[in-house]
């Protein structure tokens, strides 16, 4: 290693902390939490529960809105959801590997899938809103 680097790398490591308080910034206040866990295991604890939490409120979406959809909608629906799991699993490794290996790329991974699928959520909420509205 150049070392002329290690003061940035020193920098970025102090600075993971905060780092993580501006992404939580852009996220659910839910999520946000989950931040300020303290240790890398609790920050990953956090986000897998909250992340499986996020996914359950999904599936029960997926489930409420192909009941007031046609075939020809409910296979377009089923189509952009696999591609929607590619594209979320491909930016959240590509997230995690920016930590080369390092013990934050785990709680890396857990928030993205976690902000992604809730962001899924209000995207599908919004979407099938008037549709929806039949159910109720």
């Amino acid at each position: 290693m150049n070392l002329r680097m290690l003061p940035a790398l020193g920098a970025l490591v102090i600075g993971t902390a905060s780092g993580g308080a501006a992404y939580a910034a852009s996220t659910t206040s839910q999520v946000a939490a989950c931040w300020k866990q303290g240790t890398t295991i609790s920050v990953a604890n956090c986000f897998a529960a909250s992340g499986k939490e996020a996914n359950d409120k999904l599936n029960r979406l997926y489930g409420q809105i192909m009941t007031v959809l046609g075939p020809g909608d409910q296979q377009r629906l089923q189509n952009a959801r696999r591609l929607w799991v590619s594209y979320r699993d491909a930016t959240c490794n590509a997230e995690k590997n920016l930590w080369d290996g390092g013990t934050g790329g785990n709680p890396a991974y857990l928030a993205c899938t976690d902000d992604e699928t809730r962001h899924r959520l209000d995207y599908l909420q919004e979407t099938y809103r008037l549709r929806l509205q039949k159910l109720r």
